[in-house]
């Protein structure tokens, strides 16, 4: 489980956003977009006739992409492989700009992104190709949404507040659930938190924050497993900690720390970070020198390539690493004593690198086969038990690899 450099890109111009799918990475900046193949880095199509910056782009289907901007609340539909462009109205302009996580799709026709208009989304349709304000049904009294991933393995959005809320939403506006970060304790005046970064894989929700506080939920139940520090940034909480919204309990986060504006060559940690299960481990850091902060990451599992952009007038770059550890597979797994099928406990550990492990699965399974999630490329122990513990209880191991 590891990153590794593969390549940088320098489009020449400035970046604002970037999104991937499928093998195909979106840079966007000034009025250019650039497509990418991700495998061999090669530049596949440039659309320079944008009507304002990109600030923001996110995939509506394999075919298409729509572009936010943040002042003039004009949206642009991009057809990928022509770079035909569409525009339309009726939006709001987003509330902050170079950010990541400012807008995503749910993987049916329909976009959410966030606006400057307090208690409001757009929402970008593209089975009508309309764009319209939706008022969420509740929750958002007083609030800005400032980051919105789609909740992976449904078409609902998770959308993150800048009054420290995560909220769940249709694509008609209807709130399911919502939870608020705590701040407690404090010395009497309770801190503004904002949320920067959203990750969720498997009922696991990953926050981060502008004072770099990540948050690791089990969102049914709303129930917080863990808090961890990873360091605020000095870019500002329009910036703050890049997260994204990986597959398979991993996430990316690109951290914005240890630099004022005028400061080159410090140090920017991108970090791959496993959420799947309680703790959260942080399974490798790659060690960055750019000039100038982040603004967005991600990670394309078709390709099993990361990526981090960096938004600076002067050196621009997208750069894009192999990642190993992404990918959900299954292990069959069963127990038998003196040869004959039973049921009993499984529990199942990943390794996560030297002196790292945790456990993935403790279940139950019935007599015969049993097929179990495991991640990709990956080590594992696997305990089986039957019997009464502290009684009759018997045990074996074993190892595998995925």
């Amino acid at each position: 489980m590891a990153l590794n450099l593969a390549y940088d890109i320098y489009p020449g111009i400035r970046l604002f956003s970037a999104a991937s799918n499928n093998g195909t990475i979106l840079l966007g900046g000034n009025t250019n977009i650039y497509s990418y193949d991700l495998l061999t880095g090669n530049l596949l199509k440039t659309s320079n006739s944008l009507s304002q910056e990109a600030d923001s782009i996110s995939f509506v289907n394999s075919a298409s992409a729509v572009i936010f901007n943040g002042t003039n609340g004009v949206e642009q539909l991009l057809e990928i492989t022509t770079g035909y462009l569409q525009t339309y109205t009726g939006g709001a302009a987003l509330p902050i700009t170079q950010k990541g996580q400012l807008s995503d799709g749910n993987g049916n026709n329909i976009v959410f992104a966030c606006s400057q208009n307090t208690n409001q989304i757009v929402k970008f349709n593209g089975s009508t190709f309309s764009v319209s304000l939706v008022t969420p049904s509740s929750g958002f009294t007083g609030a800005n949404a400032l980051t919105i991933i789609n909740k992976t393995g449904t078409q609902n959005f998770l959308i993150g507040t800048s009054n420290g809320k995560v909220h769940e939403l249709d694509a008609s506006g209807t709130n399911f659930q919502t939870i608020t970060l705590p701040t407690t304790p404090n010395t009497g005046t309770a801190p503004t938190l904002q949320v920067s970064g959203l990750a969720y894989y498997n009922d696991n929700l990953f926050v981060m924050t502008n004072f770099g506080i990540g948050y690791h939920y089990k969102w049914s139940t709303s129930t917080l497993l863990n808090k961890y520090m990873f360091g605020a940034s000095n870019e500002g909480s329009n910036v703050g900690n890049c997260l994204c919204n990986g597959g398979s309990g991993v996430t990316l986060l690109s951290q914005n720390i240890n630099r004022a504006a005028s400061t080159a060559n410090n140090t920017m940690p991108t970090s791959q970070i496993n959420f799947n299960a309680s703790p959260t481990i942080v399974q490798d850091t790659f060690f960055n020198d750019f000039t100038n902060f982040t603004i967005a990451t991600g990670i394309d599992g078709l390709t099993y390539t990361a990526w981090v952009i960096v938004g600076s007038a002067s050196k621009e770059l997208a750069r894009i690493y192999k990642i190993t550890g992404i990918g959900q597979t299954t292990e069959d797994t069963r127990i038998q004593n003196n040869g004959i099928d039973t049921s009993g406990r499984i529990i199942r550990l990943i390794d996560l690198g030297p002196g790292k492990s945790r456990v993935e699965i403790d279940t139950n399974i019935v007599a015969g086969v049993s097929t179990l999630n495991a991640m990709g490329e990956s080590n594992y122990i696997e305990i089986a038990t039957i019997g009464t513990p502290n009684s009759n209880e018997q045990a074996d191991l074993r190892d595998f690899s995925t």
